[in-house]
């Protein structure tokens, strides 16, 4: 039954998991660890995100720091809330990736390996490992335009043009704009995307503002 709760978060039904994971949590001999972390996983999906990193932490603490399943919930419940983790989490995410060959394992520890990195501060791994999933690589880019320094947010930006059509236009926008802010007009453009791509009232601004300090004032008029 267990992984039942996980399989109809997973379909967007919610009440038929909320329904299995109140008959697991009352039920006695269901008490052990695996039960333990579905209940965080049930909590960070309905955004109990403090609720969910405590019982992971637990989780991960009894286990003698070895369950790669716990430090997962973890990771996502760190990132949906105060983005604070311990500094030496991504080198323990990259020992369990060093030993995991299950692709679905795989595949979310790459995920919170990545996660790790970012709000350890480390930009540079975070974008430098394997491909990403779409969902992660906007996590990271929304990360990236909060917290990474001045110039390791150029160097991400020119390096990652192609992130633009992977991320949402929310954070594709956020990161035209911190570009703007820091005088690289001719990347947050490239980051802007061509006009024919659609243009919102606040996206056709900045694209103006970034051809006038271009000094292209008559390229702002056409827009």
């Amino acid at each position: 039954g267990k992984e039942l709760v996980d399989a109809f978060l997973a379909v967007g039904d919610a009440e038929t998991a909320r329904l299995l994971h109140n008959i697991l949590l009352r039920n006695p001999a269901e008490s052990d660890p695996e039960t333990a972390l579905v209940d965080a996983r049930y909590r960070l999906a309905t955004g109990e995100e403090s609720e969910a990193e405590e019982i992971s932490a637990a989780v991960f603490e009894q286990s003698g720091s070895t369950s790669p399943a716990a430090l997962v919930t973890l990771i996502e419940a760190a990132f949906l809330g105060d983005r604070q983790i311990d500094p030496g989490l991504p080198a323990l995410l990259e020992s369990f990736l060093k030993t995991t060959g299950e692709p679905k394992d795989r595949a979310e520890l790459l995920r919170a390996k990545a996660l790790a990195d970012a709000m350890t501060g480390d930009f540079s791994a975070a974008f430098s490992g394997p491909e990403r999933t779409r969902e992660t690589e906007n996590d990271l880019w929304s990360m990236a335009t909060e917290a990474a320094p001045d110039d390791l947010f150029l160097t991400l930006a020119a390096d990652h043009l192609g992130s633009r059509d992977i991320i949402s236009d929310t954070v594709a926008f956020a990161v035209a704009e911190r570009l703007l802010q820091l005088g690289f007009a001719d990347v947050s453009l490239a980051w802007i995307g061509p006009k024919d791509t659609g243009y919102s009232p606040e996206k056709t601004l900045l694209a103006a503002r970034a051809q006038v300090m271009l000094r292209n004032p008559e390229a702002a008029l056409e827009l």
